[in-house]
C-alpha cells in the first residue's frame, strides 16, 4: 500500500508491516529496516505522475466550439429563410468541416475531434448534427440558438 502512495505524494512512505516485528506479546519497531528503507528511498529518483489535462481545458474548448456552432446555425437559419424567398426555395448553408470549425475557435482539428467524442458534449453534438439538417434549421428560432 505505501508503494502505491509514494507515487502520489513527495515525502517518504514506509510500510509499517515492513518495519515492526513482533513476538507473541510485544511490537517494536525494527529501527535498522526504518532507516534502510528510507535511505533507499533517497536514492531513488523522484518520480511524479504523469500529470493529466485539466477538465477545465476540454470544458471551455468544448464551449467555444458551441458558441462557433450556434453562430453559424444563426447565419444558417437567415440564409435558408432569405432563400426561402427565391423561386429554388430555402437552401442549406454548408455546415463548416471539423477542420474549418477548429479555426474558427483558435483551435486543432485533433483537439475539435476530442470535443465531439468528450461524454460531456452533448450539445455540441446536437448542433453539429442540427447544422447538416435543412429541415432543423428552418424550425431553429433566433431565441433557441443563443
Amino acid at each position: 500500500m505505501a508503494d502505491t502512495w509514494s507515487y502520489s505524494i513527495s515525502n517518504t512512505l514506509v510500510s509499517v508491516e515492513s518495519i515492526i516485528d513482533h513476538d507473541e506479546s510485544n511490537l517494536w519497531i525494527d529501527v535498522d529496516a526504518m532507516h534502510s528503507r528510507i535511505r533507499e528511498s533517497d536514492l531513488a529518483p523522484a518520480t511524479s505522475p504523469k500529470r493529466r489535462p485539466k477538465r477545465a481545458t476540454r470544458t471551455a474548448k468544448i464551449e467555444r466550439l458551441t458558441d462557433e456552432l450556434k453562430k453559424h446555425l444563426r447565419s444558417a437559419a437567415d440564409h435558408a429563410r432569405n432563400a426561402d424567398h427565391h423561386d429554388d426555395g430555402p437552401a442549406l448553408l454548408p455546415r463548416p468541416t471539423q477542420e474549418q470549425l477548429g479555426r474558427l475557435a483558435g483551435m486543432s482539428k485533433v483537439d475539435v475531434t476530442r470535443c465531439m467524442n468528450d461524454e460531456s458534449a452533448n450539445e455540441l453534438r446536437l448542433l453539429w448534427q442540427t447544422a447538416d439538417d435543412l429541415t432543423a434549421i428552418l424550425r431553429l428560432r433566433s431565441k433557441t440558438i443563443r
